[in-house]
């Protein structure tokens, strides 16, 4: 549990992995605190001197550790890479975190998928690929070099631009550049829930300004297959659902990666703190497509 703070304080806060769609969201909503925004090419979370080092100078109140190699096939293609990346540079984060709130952004991908419903906080876990194993080994990491701690579970992120301003590569940006292209086979039986950026950066924040320690499922609200989400996409920006053709994943393209079938988040946790439930994920999509249409 967290304690009492004043929520009006401004905070100093460090974003690790502010280059990508997320830190372009979060940036603008730190503009009440003091922010201190790494990139990858600023920061090598995997050189634990350097992190020490960047640490120590900058002397945070928050840690928000967003940085992460999430190419999921790449990361079964080259696991040692993925290992340091995201549980060794996780652990370097951790460690040198001293007595800053430290926020590690996770994934539903910890889970195998075959529950048959939304997974809660405190559901058991078992990753089927590589990429999950060293989030779920990370998430392990942080709790063993410190007890202020908030796991933030998220799902098939989705935002406009990166920090540098440069389209967003995701799957609403891959959707509406294939169908510009003819018909896609997407596939129907994967469910989860797609998140955007700019509520993840919302609540986010508002973890961070409470400082509100545990493990939090923090998606949007409600579940969908990827075939409906690709249609749903379509229908959004007013172009034509019906290139899109519903596929099982074991006749779609192979992929190095295993998938979970059905994991959708449910924030029990996160509601029961007292936080609000993000929108649901139709919300979401419709106040983020106008940005995405534009970044191209």
């Amino acid at each position: 549990m967290g304690a009492a703070y004043d929520l009006e304080e401004r905070l100093r806060v460090l974003v690790t992995g502010a280059g990508g769609q997320f830190g372009a969201e979060l940036a603008p909503r730190l503009a009440a605190h003091d922010a201190v925004l790494l990139d990858h090419e600023t920061l090598d979370v995997t050189d634990p001197i350097a992190v020490e080092g960047v640490l120590e100078s900058a002397g945070p109140d928050v840690i928000i550790h967003a940085a992460a190699w999430t190419d999921v096939d790449g990361c079964e293609v080259d696991p040692g890479r993925a290992r340091a990346t995201n549980v060794d540079g996780t652990r370097n984060v951790a460690a040198a975190a001293g007595a800053a709130f430290m926020i590690f952004i996770s994934t539903d991908y910890v889970f195998d998928g075959t529950a048959g419903r939304a997974y809660t906080e405190t559901d058991e876990t078992n990753p089927v690929q590589v990429y999950g194993r060293t989030k779920l080994e990370a998430e392990q990491a942080a709790r063993g070099e410190t007890a202020s701690l908030a796991i933030a579970r998220t799902a098939w992120l989705y935002g406009a631009r990166t920090a540098t301003g440069a389209p967003a590569k995701n799957f609403v940006a891959s959707i509406l550049r294939g169908a510009a292209r003819g018909p896609l086979d997407v596939v129907d039986d994967q469910v989860g829930s797609p998140t955007w950026t700019g509520d993840l950066a919302d609540a986010v924040l508002a973890l961070a300004e409470r400082r509100m320690s545990g493990m939090f499922h923090v998606a949007n609200a409600g579940a969908v297959s990827r075939y409906d989400f690709a249609r749903a996409i379509l229908e959004g920006a007013g172009r034509d659902p019906g290139v899109v053709r519903a596929v099982a994943t074991k006749d779609a393209t192979p992929r190095a990666a295993a998938r979970p079938p059905y994991a959708p988040l449910d924030g029990v946790g996160w509601r029961s703190e007292g936080f609000d439930p993000l929108p649901e994920w139709r919300d979401a999509l419709s106040r983020a497509l106008p940005g995405i249409l534009d970044a191209g």
